[in-house]
């Protein structure tokens, strides 16, 4: 966005020569946003004259400059009109047309007619117009969150603060013209001359319009038309040209109709109708929808609202009655349809940015301001300003004078505090007992910028300078915290990695939904996004082996045997709750066999780490739906499911790849916080341990580790239980024979055939519960 100093000097009080340029742009820099770039602006006014055109051939133009008092030729131009004024200048010898690129070599173009009073044809008219001046160019993304800096009047507050010099108030600049305000409808009558209305208050909070039936049209000002080309503007004719000026002087939008476009004296602010069709200003015709916003009369929409006008509604050389209008839109509405119809505008930026909607009155008022002072408006008006809609009120907020030291890291004058905040045209009232602030925040911070005690603090501290807080290292404390589980994510990987040749993965936490879609996931529980990046990426992963196997997927054309694991956080919900998981998850991959006792025997490898026995069991509860439900099992550590290991299911896997694969899922969070148990020295017994083979006779139900453990906490002398082999008939039904080896040993003394026969006898016991025969 550009910004001219000349114009911001309108509004503080200094001369031009007393602006050190370079200071401005540094602490603009430091405190309020990014000038990216500056320009030094030349204009040699005293080389260029006005004239009059007096004849128009096909080759040339005969012009007559008053101030030479001698008809000269030009080159012919298109929009040449016998009797209007235009700009020139003689140059190397020879007259020339005045162009755009004079001011803004950046674009092409010719000076419009101009306008210019009889008493300043022979050069008066260069009065107030400076050879000399800067334009900045602010970087648009570092104000996007400050609506009230898209004008020069807010730019000038900010620079005006920081130098500490008066800033002239927006109220003299201001025509103070009758209003009358109401809720969301004004009817017409013969006060107010017309009716204005707002269907849809929740995307438009506020709409003022103005009636003119005397309107004088006016070629463009010189001074205008310059400045606006400086600020990247377009001079068309007085009138347009005003409401284009008073955008880039306050930074709010307005818009001229052609009054004739209100046949019966009707403004409506209402949703589009589902593709109504609205020609533009630019000669494009908009297919609209509902969701877009729009100025209408009772027949038809006339405007796309906060973007651009209609064609048929603008105003004219031959308009002789015109309606103003200022309003605050939603900027949403005002964003989604600039981009979807590619139509980004001045305005739409500006509105984009959530603008001060109580500033539509202001702009009106600075409209008639300018019209009176170049004539094309008689400011004695008829009709009043009618505004409607919502009346937002100035947000306040308490903040205390040692929330603000303790933020800033220093001390402060709280004199200091309240000059600050004056200076940027909050209202501020201290509270010397309790030391607080009670700060009324103006409107036009209040809409996306102030909300919270530290949004003032920052205020203050911008006023402070940044610069002026002295740096200090931050103090850290250092606490001893527990290194465990940074010790067994570091196990772990190495262990995968290097023990059983894995790779690691890192995924994005959203399925990806291309790819899922392939897939039998079941996705009620999972967790959707809000405002996903995009319609790929709209759920949180409820598990991490859809991950898996894309990697797989995506690296099989090169590879026939892969090895993948990851560790990362999974979500899921349950009703309205939502639940977070971390887990370790990982996948054997071939294109041939997998064997499931092998990759079984590896993943056992990763307990023998932790010195942890994890057993083995038929999974109780459901298991999702890539397991073969005949080759897969719960893992339980004391009672405890940490997590489900098997054989993927050839059915689900052949949905994406051929193959086999052997996948797990495990309890991440267990195994991170998981204190392995100390390992201390026992010496071995001195005397002859003794092993005992045992033949047993068992229902299906009763497994190896429940007789195993059994028989270990039979007697206290047992040191070792193994499963030797077992056996199973068709006859047998639900039974089969199990041998099962346990180690004795006694450490005090070489056991006897007694000691022997009492622990067979123990052991014996302790099976009578399971119901097996001992053989």
């Amino acid at each position: 966005m550009k910004i001219l100093l000349s114009w911001l000097l309108d509004y503080i009080d200094c001369s031009f020569s007393d602006i050190d340029i370079h200071k401005i742009i540094h602490l603009f820099n430091i405190r309020t946003a990014e000038i990216e770039s500056y320009e030094r602006i030349s204009i040699p006014f005293t080389s260029w004259h006005v004239g009059k055109i007096e004849s128009v051939s096909d080759k040339k133009i005969k012009f007559y400059c008053p101030e030479k008092d001698e008809t000269v030729e030009l080159p012919f131009r298109t929009d040449a009109v016998i009797g209007k004024w235009y700009l020139a200048t003689l140059e190397n010898g020879s007259w020339r047309w005045i162009l755009i690129s004079d001011l803004d070599n950046q674009r092409e173009g010719i000076m419009p007619s101009v306008y210019v009073e009889e008493k300043d044809q022979k050069g008066g008219w260069r009065l107030g117009l400076l050879e000399l001046d800067y334009v900045f160019d602010v970087d648009n993304k570092s104000i996007n969150h400050r609506p009230d800096l898209w004008g020069h009047y807010g730019i000038a507050r900010e620079i005006s603060a920081f130098l500490n010099k008066p800033l002239k108030s927006l109220d003299s600049v201001l025509h103070h013209h009758p209003i009358i305000e109401s809720g969301q409808v004004s009817k017409e009558n013969s006060k107010n001359g017309l009716s204005v209305s707002i269907e849809d208050l929740e995307h438009c909070s506020r709409f003022a319009a103005l009636r003119c039936d005397k309107v004088k049209h006016q070629d463009s000002s010189i001074a205008m038309a310059v400045r606006l080309i400086l600020v990247g503007g377009k001079p068309i004719n007085a009138v347009v040209d005003l409401t284009n000026y008073v955008m880039f002087d306050v930074g709010h939008p307005m818009h001229v109709f052609d009054a004739n476009s209100f046949p019966e004296h009707e403004l409506i602010v209402r949703k589009a109708k589902n593709l109504e069709t609205l020609t533009l200003l630019d000669g494009q015709i908009a297919k609209l929808q509902q969701t877009d916003l729009v100025i209408a009369n009772k027949a038809q929409a006339v405007s796309l609202a906060g973007i651009m006008g209609g064609l048929s509604s603008g105003y004219q050389e031959k308009t002789e009655k015109i309606v103003l209008e200022a309003a605050g839109f939603d900027p949403a509405v005002i964003r989604k349809a600039a981009q979807r119809l590619k139509l980004r505008s001045e305005a739409s930026m500006r509105f984009e940015k959530d603008l001060d909607p109580m500033q539509n009155i202001t702009v009106l008022q600075r409209f008639l301001y300018l019209a009176k002072q170049i004539g094309v408006l008689p400011i004695d008006s008829q009709f009043p300003i009618v505004s409607v809609g919502k009346v937002i009120e100035p947000k306040k907020s308490i903040v205390s004078h040692d929330f603000i030291q303790a933020r800033l890291g220093m001390s402060i004058d709280s004199e200091f505090v309240i000059q600050s905040l004056k200076k940027l045209d909050f209202h501020v009232v201290y509270n010397q007992a309790k030391k607080e602030y009670e700060v009324t925040v103006p409107t036009y911070r209040a809409t996306k910028d102030i909300n919270i005690a530290e949004d003032i603090v920052e205020e203050v501290i911008r006023s402070f300078g940044f610069e002026n807080i002295i740096p200090k290292s931050p103090l850290k404390s250092m606490v001893p915290f527990d290194m465990q589980p940074v010790l067994n994510v570091r196990k772990i990987k190495e262990h995968l990695a290097y023990g059983m040749h894995m790779h690691e993965l890192r995924e994005y936490m959203m399925y990806d939904a291309s790819f899922v879609s392939k897939l039998a996931v079941d996705l009620i529980p999972a967790v959707h996004v809000k405002s996903p990046l995009s319609e790929n990426w709209t759920m949180l992963v409820t598990s991490l082996i859809p991950h898996l196997i894309k990697a797989v997927v995506n690296n099989s054309p090169e590879h026939d045997h892969l090895r993948f694991f990851e560790l990362n956080r999974t979500w899921s919900k349950h009703l309205d709750r939502m639940s977070e998981h971390k887990v370790l998850a990982g996948i054997i991959f071939d294109k041939k066999v997998v064997d499931f006792y092998s990759c079984k025997a590896e993943l056992e490898n990763l307990f023998d780490i932790f010195g942890i026995s994890v057993m083995y069991q038929k999974p109780k509860n459901s298991i999702p739906a890539w397991y073969d439900a005949h080759q897969v099992a719960e893992l339980v550590y004391k009672d405890k499911v940490i997590g489900t290991a098997g054989i993927a299911s050839h059915a689900w896997l052949a949905k994406v790849i051929d193959g086999q694969a052997f996948i797990f899922e495990l309890d991440g969070e267990f195994l991170e916080q998981l204190k392995p148990a100390q390992v201390k020295f026992a010496a071995w017994s001195k005397y002859q341990d003794v092993s005992y083979d045992i033949s047993l006779f068992v229902p299906f139900k009763v497994t190896s580790h429940d007789l195993s453990q059994a028989i270990k906490a039979a007697h206290k002398n047992i040191e070792n239980v193994q499963l030797v082999d077992f056996f199973e008939k068709p006859e047998w039904q639900e039974h089969r024979a199990i041998t099962v080896r346990y180690t004795m040993s006694d450490h005090e003394k070489t056991m006897t055939k007694q000691d022997l026969d009492e622990i067979v006898s123990a052991v014996t016991s302790a099976l009578k519960e399971y119901h097996v025969e001992v053989r």
